[in-house]
């Protein structure tokens, strides 16, 4: 399944962001209990990470980050990353090899080694679907309300399973280094105490747009070096239109997230097709998430 130029930034989505492990918990997008100190009212302190391995003085050390970040997010067992891209353009013409306003989601659960992967293309009306468990894919698309079905077969060891959480987890994390990020206070968020970084200053390249006039990032970060989110918006020129691109990524459920089966699963498994994309190229071999 293609996440078309998938969020960009590392998953850029992008792509795309989010049990075991001491204060990792939250359910499904839900919250969970902060360490910090309190003024009487149960509201934690936040105090940034000052000392943190990923801090580098007010500043980040991205390579520690993603380390400490997907091991935190694999050893707990299961994740679930949520994935926005919100894109605009002045002219009447779409522009060439344009990014579509799009959402992602994915979920992987260790224990039972399941997965799921999904990308809404909101301007085409075209849900990919995918739900990967027990050595078979199976997959889904809608578009134009017309449904597809198919299914194929996966061998994947357990070793390479965590290799494809480790890469999801990794979902804009890799491309912070292209931002000249720096600390900004902090926030309580969801009972948890959260490092704030910013940045309006981007310093890599881009296909959408191609000229960046403008850019803005706001990422926070618990104080096991996980990343909650990741907000990023460029502004700036693509074929000669004005054109603004925002992409945002959140971590949800680490520890706590389970993959349910479908309800059209058996449909899948008995359709004998192999689904294809609106551009006539077949799905199989393009999910993210390792796949």
């Amino acid at each position: 399944m293609q996440r078309r130029t998938l969020l960009a930034s590392g998953a850029t989505l992008a792509t795309a962001g989010l049990a075991g492990c001491a204060g990792l918990g939250g359910g499904n997008g839900g919250s969970g209990g902060g360490n910090g100190s309190g003024d009487g009212d149960g509201t934690p302190t936040p105090v940034p990470a000052s000392e943190a391995e990923w801090r580098e003085g007010d500043g980040l050390d991205v390579e520690a980050l993603l380390e400490s970040h997907t091991t935190a997010l694999v050893e707990a067992g299961s994740f679930r990353v949520v994935s926005t891209a919100d894109t605009s353009h002045a002219g009447d013409e779409r522009p060439k090899d344009w990014l579509f306003s799009q959402t992602y989601e994915s979920r992987f659960e260790l224990e039972r080694e399941r997965q799921f992967l999904e990308q809404d293309l909101t301007e085409l009306e075209e849900t990919q679907t995918a739900y990967v468990a027990d050595g078979t894919a199976l997959y889904r698309i809608e578009k134009d309300g017309e449904v597809q079905y198919s299914s194929e077969p996966v061998e994947r060891t357990t070793a390479e399973f965590k290799k494809a959480m480790e890469q999801e987890a990794g979902a804009g994390v890799r491309g912070l280094d292209q931002w000249a990020l720096s600390v900004d206070g902090a926030v309580a968020r969801d009972g948890r105490e959260l490092t704030r970084f910013v940045a309006d200053e981007f310093t890599g390249e881009r296909g959408i747009p191609s000229e960046i006039e403008s850019a803005s990032a706001e990422v926070l970060i618990d104080s096991d070096g996980v990343v909650r989110s990741i907000s990023q918006t460029w502004e700036g020129t693509h074929e000669e239109q004005s054109v603004t691109v925002g992409v945002d990524i959140e971590f949800q459920g680490v520890g706590e997230t389970t993959v349910a089966e479908p309800e059209w699963a058996d449909e899948a498994r008995s359709s004998g097709g192999t689904a294809t994309e609106s551009d006539g190229s077949n799905t199989s071999g393009k999910l993210r998430g390792g796949l």
